[in-house]
C-alpha cells in the first residue's frame, strides 16, 4: 500500500494502516506504530503537483518561519528532508478537534498566518501558477 522506508523518519514498520479520504488530492493514510504512536502519511499527487522540490523548499522554509508555530508541521526524515523520492511525507496525526472553528475565526487565523510569513520574506517558490490569480479565474469564468 505505503512504498516507503519508514526508518527514513526513524520508524519501524506500522502495525495497520488506514486510508483518510474525503476530498483529498493526495493518497493519504492514517499509520499507526506498535508504540501506540499515530501519524498521518501522504504521498503527493505528482500529476498535480509536478514541482516536488518547490514543495519541500516551501515546507521547510515553513518550518522556519514565525509562522510555523500555527501549523502541523511534517516530520522531518534523518537526512533533514521531508519527502522520501517516491513524495511520501509523514505529520503528527490530530486525533480529535475539540472545537470546530466559525467562518470569523478563520480569517483571524489566516490574517495572522499571513502577517508571521511576512515578518521574515523569504525565497518561496511557486507551486501551481496562477492557482489564486483573480483574473485567470475571472477570464476562466
Amino acid at each position: 500500500m505505503i512504498s516507503t522506508s519508514w526508518s527514513d523518519w526513524g520508524r519501524s514498520e506500522p502495525v495497520a494502516l488506514t486510508p483518510v479520504s474525503g476530498g483529498l488530492i493526495n493518497e493519504s493514510f492514517r499509520a499507526e506504530f506498535g508504540s501506540g504512536e499515530f501519524v498521518f502519511a501522504q504521498r503527493v499527487n505528482r500529476g498535480v503537483f509536478r514541482d516536488l522540490d518547490a514543495i519541500e523548499q516551501n515546507l521547510i522554509l515553513l518550518r522556519a518561519s514565525p509562522a510555523s508555530e500555527l501549523v502541523v508541521n511534517p516530520i522531518l526524515r534523518r537526512d533533514g528532508g521531508i519527502h522520501d523520492a517516491g513524495g511520501w511525507r509523514i505529520q503528527p496525526w490530530i486525533h480529535e478537534v475539540a472545537q470546530h472553528a466559525a467562518p470569523y475565526d478563520c480569517g483571524q487565523f489566516w490574517g495572522r498566518f499571513n502577517r508571521l510569513l511576512n515578518e521574515r520574506p523569504a525565497p518561496w517558490k511557486t507551486v501551481l501558477p496562477d492557482f489564486h490569480s483573480a483574473a485567470l479565474r475571472w477570464d476562466q469564468w
